[in-house]
């Protein structure tokens, strides 16, 4: 791949070469054929127009092919090894995974063909230009590494801007906010004042844009053509001479204005190759809450329960982290619904046999059973959490991992497929805000601001003031409020 990538490269600086002197040479003949001098002493002008002409589009066409020919290949191979890298690391938050894995990647190809190639263009037609600027004239070429040197620093300016990157970063967080958090923004009032913040925000990344890319262009081309009018003022090789100088110079300096243009990027896609970097080296770091919970080894049926926020997610990515992939299930609320039909999206593409435990009695429901056509758009919380469990258990795992695996079903409902669930052969690890079926847990850890606050058996944590015995009695009072008349009877024992 390097070697093709510097194909491309010296391909396209012998185009820009070619455009330079194309530009300096049809100067030179053009004026010196307006002295009438003999056909002879314009013959090598007029060869030299023509096949500059000529070779410029083949050249350009060369390194466009061998480019992209090489990233393509390039990414395309690197796409695979990204992929493997993160799928065996399942602590990785999805969205951060998938940023690696397109955005990321996409950076790599950016950064090789829109900021490498041309930056060495540049580089090499500067240098070009001013070494021939001092073999017309001393004093040209002291101007011309001036002018080059100028535009240099403008550069290295834009590269080390980093306000842009981190306003685009703060405006996809803001978006991700409205589009997950949309009903929660509704129901506080809240939506006008995200809303308005992330306007603010992408205003403010318009603005620096504008700014960013007419400035700096404005600035190469102002000193572009400063140098070009002093080297040509400070020449005295005769006006055909002069000429060549003076527009030779104004198309080395439109080959310098992608550089700068692409300098504004290359912070972006610095971040993105060193994320990449991290990737294949396995050096990405692991979550971790303010306070992660400190559990060692955990066994049988357990259940994690605390407030949100206490840290039952990362717990639970934490032992998936740290358990051999084919071991390990888990039910996460942001596993994707394929649209495909119901024993596609519970098989995966594997030869087992889909566990019917958790769809009861919903698939009997369905119009043609397990080959119903089914979208994440057109299921319901507790349609898709029965689908992810029936997922989780058709790979007979022996470490499930459950979080909030009843969410969206009614409280019966959602307390009979609980403790079906921690009697699956194998360890159980649940976290839950419902807490009926809990009795059946071997264990209950109470997590709060990343800590185990209390652990133990149900029987001995409802002795015990705190969070669990709150939540128990709270909850039993709901339910023998919203238990129907006709099934009232003596409430639960403890």
């Amino acid at each position: 791949m390097i070697r093709y990538v510097a194909w491309a490269a010296a391909a396209s600086v012998a185009a820009e070469l070619a455009g330079v002197g194309l530009m300096a040479t049809a100067a030179r003949l053009l004026l010196r054929a307006a002295e009438h001098p003999p056909l002879g002493a314009l013959a090598v002008a007029i060869v030299l127009v023509r096949t500059l002409a000529l070779g410029r589009g083949g050249l350009r066409y060369a390194e466009r092919l061998t480019g992209h020919r090489a990233v393509l290949e390039h990414v395309a191979d690197l796409r695979g090894r990204i992929f493997d890298a993160v799928a065996a690391r399942p602590h990785l938050p999805p969205a951060d995974a998938l940023t690696r894995l397109v955005s990321d990647v996409d950076a790599v190809q950016d950064a090789l063909l829109r900021c490498l190639v041309p930056g060495v263009t540049a580089a090499v037609v500067g240098l070009a230009a001013g070494a021939a600027a001092f073999l017309v004239d001393p004093g040209s070429g002291v101007v011309v590494v001036a002018g080059l040197a100028a535009v240099a620093c403008v550069g290295l300016a834009r590269v080390r801007a980093t306000e842009g990157p981190a306003l685009r970063a703060r405006l996809a967080e803001q978006a991700t906010d409205l589009l997950r958090g949309a009903p929660d923004l509704a129901a506080f009032g809240a939506t006008r004042r995200f809303r308005d913040a992330a306007a603010a925000t992408s205003a403010r990344i318009a603005a620096l844009d504008r700014r960013s890319d007419g400035l700096p262009s404005a600035a190469v081309a102002v000193i572009g053509a400063a140098t070009a009018l002093g080297a040509g003022v400070l020449s005295d090789r005769g006006l055909p001479v002069t000429a060549a100088l003076v527009l030779g110079l104004l198309a080395v300096f439109d080959v310098a204005l992608p550089a700068v243009t692409a300098a504004r990027h290359w912070p972006e896609h610095r971040t993105a190759l060193r994320r990449v970097r991290e990737a294949l080296t396995g050096a990405v770091p692991a979550p971790q809450h303010p306070k992660a919970a400190t559990t060692g080894p955990l066994t049988g049926k357990v259940a994690v329960v605390g407030p949100s926020g206490s840290g039952k997610t990362t717990l639970l990515r934490a032992i998936a982290a740290t358990t051999h992939p084919d071991h390990v299930r888990g039910v996460f609320p942001d596993d994707h619904v394929f649209t495909a039909t119901l024993r596609d999206n519970v098989l995966l593409g594997t030869p087992a046999t889909p566990d019917p435990t958790a769809l009861a009695p919903w698939l009997a429901d369905l119009p043609d059973g397990w080959d119903t056509e089914l979208t994440a758009t057109t299921l319901s919380g507790g349609q898709r959490a029965r689908l992810l469990l029936a997922r989780a258990l058709t790979a007979r795992p022996a470490v499930l991992l459950l979080d909030e695996p009843v969410e969206g079903l009614d409280p019966a409902t959602a307390d009979a497929l609980l403790t079906d669930l921690l009697a699956h052969p194998g360890t159980v690890v649940v976290a839950t805000h419902r807490l009926a079926a809990l009795p059946a847990a071997d264990e209950i850890l109470v997590l709060h601001d990343g800590a185990v606050v209390q652990r133990g058996h149900h029987r001995d944590l409802v002795d015990q003031p705190g969070y669990y015995r709150d939540r128990w009695l709270s909850e039993r009072a709901l339910d023998e409020l919203t238990r129907p008349a006709s099934v009232a009877g003596p409430p639960p024992p403890p």
